[in-house]
């Protein structure tokens, strides 16, 4: 009886590994978990309290499968331990591409988790380096491969394991010095509102407010027409649907991202000063409009192939500014190699986003971000030498 009972269990856990890796938690139901299971739905709730209940599950099983893989970790020293963890980070998400899919929305929705793998990540580091590592080491280590692996499972982007094994322990820019002053004690300007403002901004505004704050699934045309001032008629003069009227508020909110960091982005920086204001920018932008972060991560899940268009956005951008600062032995003249050192550099900014949502010191510690840069010149290789 117990082994019949563990079986429908399990076979309930599979099915929602398949529906969730598929479509978006909102969206998924119950109902069709138990149809992939062959159960009834009344049979569901003897092993699930709610559908939340099995979501939740199936995180922890992929932060326990993730914490066994990184103790598998083997080397002679600690370059080599360093190498092998990243190969190890690339292979689970190679061969667990449905849990980590689902973890991508998992680590939005229920944050505890995206913690929980946090504290793994540096516990890991903290074992091989033999010291305690700090929020822009984890950042620096875990954040570039794990944006670039999320990537590669959409055929996004392409990954090697020795070329961001490399990046972590050299860096990857050449040395530059950098000024403080001139990369956080910046006057920031805001773009010009255009006046009037027409019915269609009027209402991808009223948009934006209501998907940042409550969520897709949670909106419906009538209330995007309604807090625009609008009969939801107006709303189909301009749009055939709340799908296509999120793709293009996608768009929106990814030109406001780019315009706003272009426009306080100064010229007169070094490479690396650039990037580090860079993010400095795109943390003050979160700071201001958390709506345009909550609308990109939804879409991640809501509409992947849209929020690729967002991505490849930054990464045409990095491309138009060309390799100079680069390290050459690095990139070399690979235009794969140069994508991937996009990539592990977006990944950086993309995880800084994370650590800001959960804790503001990031943006307000400027120590965080200068020591960042030392990574992206050193790689950990500093920090190495410095236990010595």
């Amino acid at each position: 009886m117990g082994t019949r009972s563990n079986d429908v269990r399990t076979r309930l856990i599979e099915s929602a590994i398949t529906i969730f890796s598929k479509k978006w938690y909102s969206s998924a139901s119950i109902a069709e978990i138990c149809r992939a299971a062959g159960v009834s739905n009344g049979i569901y709730y003897h092993y699930f309290e709610n559908k939340e209940d099995i979501f939740n599950i199936i995180l922890e099983l992929t932060i326990n499968k993730l914490t066994q893989s990184l103790k598998q970790i083997k080397g002679e020293d600690v370059l080599s331990k360093i190498r092998n963890m990243v190969l190890i980070i690339y292979e689970f998400a190679n061969q667990n591409k449905e849990l980590v899919t689902i973890f991508r929305e998992g680590q939005y929705r229920f944050i505890e988790y995206e913690r929980n793998i946090v504290k793994i990540y540096k516990k890991t580091l903290e074992t091989i380096l033999e010291r305690k590592v700090t929020l822009a080491m984890y950042i620096y280590v875990f954040g570039g491969i794990r944006f670039a692996c999320l990537r590669s499972i959409f055929k996004d982007a392409n990954i090697f394991a020795e070329f961001f094994s490399n990046s972590i322990i050299d860096g990857i820019f050449k040395v530059y010095d950098i000024n403080p002053n001139l990369i956080f004690n910046i006057s920031i300007q805001f773009p010009n509102l255009r006046y009037p403002i027409d019915s269609r901004t009027k209402l991808l505004q009223a948009g934006k407010s209501l998907f940042g704050e409550k969520g897709y699934h949670e909106v419906n045309v009538h209330n995007i027409a309604e807090k625009a001032g609008f009969a939801s008629g107006t709303f189909y003069k301009y749009f055939s649907s709340k799908e296509s009227f999120f793709d293009e508020l996608i768009s929106s909110v990814s030109k406001e991202i780019r315009h706003f960091i272009s426009l306080n982005l100064k010229t007169d920086l070094n490479r690396l000063e650039k990037e580090i204001q860079g993010i400095f920018l795109f943390l003050t932008f979160i700071s201001m409009d958390r709506c345009c972060y909550n609308i990109v991560r939804e879409a991640e899940f809501v509409n992947p192939a849209k929020v690729n268009e967002y991505y490849q956005s930054f990464v045409t951008g990095y491309k138009k500014s060309g390799k100079e600062g680069f390290k050459e032995n690095l990139i070399d003249e690979d235009p794969v190699r140069f994508s991937m050192a996009i990539e592990f550099l977006i990944g950086i900014s993309h995880f800084c986003g994370i650590e800001y949502i959960f804790d503001e010191e990031i943006l307000s510690t400027p120590e965080i971000l200068i020591e960042l840069s030392n990574l992206l010149k050193f790689g950990l290789n500093s920090k190495i030498k410095k236990r010595k």
